[in-house]
């Protein structure tokens, strides 16, 4: 019965841990299938399964080989292969599993599986299934631990075999308070499993949330991050809320890079502006105050920006590209006002970087190029033709399968032809560099919210990507994206907001969870230390008047003296006094001459003092029966009182007599028949001899 249940349950465990492995796309079916119907067909059995021959095993194990080669190998990343692996491995071994020596295999491969299919889930699902899964493991192991013990003492296993809810309840509170500080401690690192090149895909699983360059979420995130005024313009056209924020024209390794140095600027007084393009006149330019409200490095211009008045004491930095960045940590909210010429996008001149493209990139699409270029005469033809022909053959989403160890501009243009707006930017200037114009791309924030006071509310889900072309002697900007995924121009109209919504939590998941970085804990340790040295002092006070209340609490407990009280008639403390009891009349009982073996019970002990004392058979009997029906049966301990005067009477029988040493059982004399009559003896003389003294 113990191993039927044991298989039992190892077989609902390995069917838990294949939950996650279709949906993520972990493993394909070819290999979860046959490994879905093993653990199937043997939690359902009656009777435990044995284990498959030695020499099938062998045989089946080359076979297992083959199989995860065949179906792909590591093209596609390390852990698929180690999930196709686990799951054969796991299909042959799970048969037999209820026997001691193959259990811990099972178990083992099963762990495996789970954390191939945890591994690449990024969805805020996975918290209920690690805690269904975390549930169910301990139920497991305390069912298994029980039913042994159980069985040991040849006891029928009931309620008793089944650990306490509370206790698994108890068991998985302590794992999350524990995991949560761990997760926020732990050093991070760029794992694939989050995040690709493009920032959106996984090894082999889904990934929930899109970012561009660290700039903002693309999917349904609400979080506000900026407002844009335009003073007195009652009209404002959708390309004014083209917001750009990063220009990149370095493609290495499949992503899109920047140098990250900075010249500082000059802090401007109030009301003082500074022209980032001093041949450019601001007189009759339209102004946008742009009110930061979410943190980060990166100032939010509109396209053609000329000139800034920055933010007060604000160190403002301007890398080589024309991007403006400020200190990472500065507090938000955070207001400035930008000039900008937007017919006339503002950059360096291109330079041999803008034509760069990596030779595997040029290779694989260049026989593309040319079949869309065609006989293209300009280079404002060729950035038209490229544009129109990316927005027509290719479709917009946010969840691109694009694999690990794939160029993602590649798979996106010859095979997934599909991807978001990242992808659709990159792929044009990748385009335009191989027909030799030179191209950008810029990330940002396109659209807003108009709000009943004239201002646009720009979301998180707002950030966006598009294309610099060098075209005609100046830069142009173009859009590949189609139209579904172009952010546009919303009304102020009715718009549901409750505390928690799933997709503020989804939000919430991606920001603190999936995108949780080494600079984020940087933040996260430098908020810490200012706050402890602002509030060192009550942080003191507050450690010492903890300190002081854990003293009074110990001090208060130990000298706290127990009631007898319905309500404590359980607590250790009273549990206690039954046993302190038997150890003092067995003191006594030494003390009186009796021979008593270190391993005696209290039975045996009560056994021989009867034999030997008599008198003290009744009050023996009561308290030997007393601490078994507490300690075996779950009573409640005997009263005080009563308990203190059946040990002054088994004491003052005791104390009668000391005439000869008994030998109890387990003693060091003779066990044999010859002994024991002697013993019994010797103890109905001193029996009979404390009876005519006590009358």
């Amino acid at each position: 019965m113990k191993e039927l249940e044991r298989q039992r349950w190892l077989a609902g465990l390995a069917l838990l841990a294949a939950l996650p492995l279709p949906i993520t796309g972990t493993s394909t079916w070819a290999f979860v299938l046959p490994y879905v119907a093993t653990a199937a067909w043997i939690l359902f059995r009656r009777q435990v399964v044995m284990p498959l021959s030695r020499w099938v095993e062998n045989l089946l194990a080359p076979l297992v080989l083959v199989a995860v080669v065949a179906a792909g190998g590591l093209q596609v990343g390390v852990l698929r292969p180690i999930s196709h692996l686990a799951l054969l491995v796991a299909a042959i071994r799970l048969p037999g599993a209820a026997l001691p020596g193959r259990s811990r295999v099972a178990m083992v491969t099963t762990a495996i599986i789970t954390t191939a299919g945890v591994a690449s889930s990024t969805h805020p699902s996975l918290v209920v299934y690690l805690l269904v899964a975390l549930g169910a493991c301990i139920v497991a192991a305390g069912r298994s631990i029980l039913l042994g013990l159980a069985a040991s003492v040849r006891e029928p296993a009931g309620r008793a075999a089944w650990p306490p809810a509370r206790l698994v309840a108890l068991t998985v509170i302590i794992a999350i308070l524990i995991s949560v500080p761990l997760f926020a401690a732990l050093p991070r690192l760029r794992s694939p499993f989050v995040g690709a090149r493009t920032g959106t895909a996984s090894v082999s699983g889904f990934r929930s949330e899109v970012t561009l360059h660290g700039i903002g979420s693309i999917k349904a995130s609400e979080e506000p991050a900026l407002t844009v005024r335009f003073p007195d313009i009652p009209e404002v056209p959708q390309a004014w809320l083209r917001l750009e924020g990063a220009t990149l024209n370095h493609y290495r390794g499949g992503t899109w890079v920047e140098g990250r140095s900075a010249l500082p600027l000059p802090l401007a007084r109030q009301g003082q502006t500074i022209a980032l393009w001093p041949d450019q006149p601001t007189a009759a330019l339209p102004r946008a105050e742009v009110t930061l409200e979410k943190p980060g490095e990166n100032l939010f211009l509109p396209t053609g920006t000329v000139a800034i008045e920055p933010p007060l004491a604000v160190e403002v930095g301007r890398t080589a590209i024309g991007v403006l960045r400020i200190p990472r940590d500065t507090r938000v909210p955070l207001r400035y006002t930008a000039t900008f010429d937007p017919a006339a996008p503002r950059s360096p001149p291109p330079d041999e970087v803008d034509l760069e493209v990596p030779r595997a990139v040029r290779e694989r699409i260049a026989p593309l190029v040319r079949e869309v270029v065609g006989q293209a005469p300009n280079p404002l033809a060729i950035a038209v033709t490229v544009e129109d022909h990316l927005r027509a053959s290719y479709a917009y989403t946010l969840h691109p399968h694009a694999p690990w160890r794939e160029d993602p501009v590649i798979w996106f243009l010859l095979r997934g032809r599909e991807g978001h707006c990242e992808f659709f930017a990159s792929a044009m200037a990748l385009m335009l560099r191989v027909a030799g114009v030179p191209a950008r791309i810029q990330v940002g924030f396109a659209g807003g919210q108009r709000q009943p006071d004239g201002s646009f509310l720009v979301r998180d889900s707002r950030a966006h990507a598009w294309v610099l072309a060098w075209v005609s002697g100046r830069w142009q900007v173009f859009d590949p994206t189609p139209p579904e995924g172009q952010p546009l121009i919303e009304g102020s109209g009715f718009r549901l907001r409750l505390p928690w919504r799933w997709e503020d939590m989804e939000a919430a998941w991606d920001r603190w969870v999936l995108t949780f970085t080494l600079v984020d804990q940087a933040d996260l340790v430098r908020s810490l230390m200012t706050w402890m040295v602002g509030h060192g002092r009550t942080l003191g006070l507050a450690v010492a008047a903890g300190g002081a209340a854990c003293w009074l609490l110990i001090f208060w407990r130990r000298g706290r003296k127990p009631q007898s009280t319905s309500s404590d008639k359980r607590s250790p403390r009273r549990e206690d006094y039954t046993v302190r009891a038997l150890q003092r009349v067995m003191r006594a009982g030494a003390q009186s001459g009796l021979d008593l073996a270190p391993s005696l019970s209290p039975r045996a002990f009560a056994a021989a003092a009867t034999a030997a004392f008599p008198a003290a058979g009744e009050a023996l009997g009561w308290l030997v029966q007393a601490h078994e029906r507490q300690r075996y049966g779950g009573g409640n301990p005997p009263p005080r009182g009563e308990l203190r005067k059946r040990v002054a009477i088994v004491r003052r029988c005791l104390a009668t007599g000391h005439s000869r040493v008994v030998r109890t059982a387990g003693s060091a004399g003779g066990t044999g028949p010859a002994s024991q009559a002697a013993s019994h003896q010797a103890a109905t003389r001193n029996g009979s001899a404390a009876s005519r003294s006590t009358r």
